[in-house]
């Protein structure tokens, strides 16, 4: 009910999962298309994509950067409120 929605039009999947804790996965009709998992205690951001299905990787990446800027920027509006 509280937590952050995504869906992302152009290929018409959905984002379920905790978006701030960088864990999440990625649907389409009900099927788990990928799993997203931030590594911590590394040297930079480093994230983790499980592919369970045949999709553009290029299009799964940038959307995982897009998130993370979305979730950084809201982080950062949230402290600085």
């Amino acid at each position: 009910w509280f937590k952050p929605y995504y869906t992302i039009h152009g290929p018409g999947w959905q984002l379920t999962g905790n978006v701030l804790a960088h864990e999440f996965e990625v649907t389409e009709n009900g099927s788990v298309l990928l799993n997203v998992h931030k590594k911590w205690m590394t040297w930079g951001d480093t994230y983790e994509i499980e592919i369970n299905d045949v999709i553009d990787e290029r299009l799964a990446v940038a959307m995982v950067l897009a998130i993370d800027c979305v979730a950084a920027s809201q982080a950062a509006a949230a402290a600085a409120a």
